[in-house]
């Protein structure tokens, strides 16, 4: 009797996490779906900072790194996605829908478990063209709660 309580709560618990999994995969699906959609941004200037550097890193590959940081006000359980117009079979780079969401405070002394001053989000595009050649069109979508704890969406696009 006792292990088939066992074996129903280690079954319970796989469900649980596999639903979380879903859901998490349907919002991270989601998300690349609106930022391919997206044609009109809004800036980002008056809140955070967000700045794209290429690095070609081998013959056949470019390393991408979206840095997120000097926000002008607490951006609360931030979750940042980036998106870009290359053919890729790798996953894109994320923060707050697979893990853990952060903060991003303004003049932070100290980092704390999730209180942050910036994010970085690193991708790499299989391509054999040089980095003068190169010309990738990155999306970046931010969603945050502001200080009145009202959830915020935020978009950020350039061509490379």
């Amino acid at each position: 009797m006792k292990k088939i309580g066992i074996v129903l709560i280690v079954i319970i618990l796989i469900c649980g996490c596999t639903n979380r999994l879903d859901e998490n995969q349907l919002i991270y699906n989601s998300y690349v779906e609106e930022l391919k959609e997206l044609k009109k941004t809004n800036t980002t200037k008056d809140i955070v900072d967000v700045d794209i550097e290429l690095e070609k890193n081998s013959k056949d590959e470019i390393t991408y790194r979206v840095t997120i940081d000097q926000p002008k006000e607490k951006m609360k359980q931030v979750e940042a996605f980036v998106y870009h117009d290359q053919k890729t079979e790798d996953i894109y780079p994320s923060i707050g829908i697979f893990d853990e969401k952060v903060n991003l405070v303004p003049n932070l002394k100290k980092e704390s478990e999730n209180n942050t001053e910036g994010i970085v989000l690193v991708g790499y595009i299989k391509t054999k063209k040089e980095l003068e050649e190169f010309h990738p069109t990155f999306k970046v979508m931010i969603l945050y709660n502001n200080k009145d704890n009202e959830r915020q969406k935020i978009y950020f696009t350039k061509k490379m």
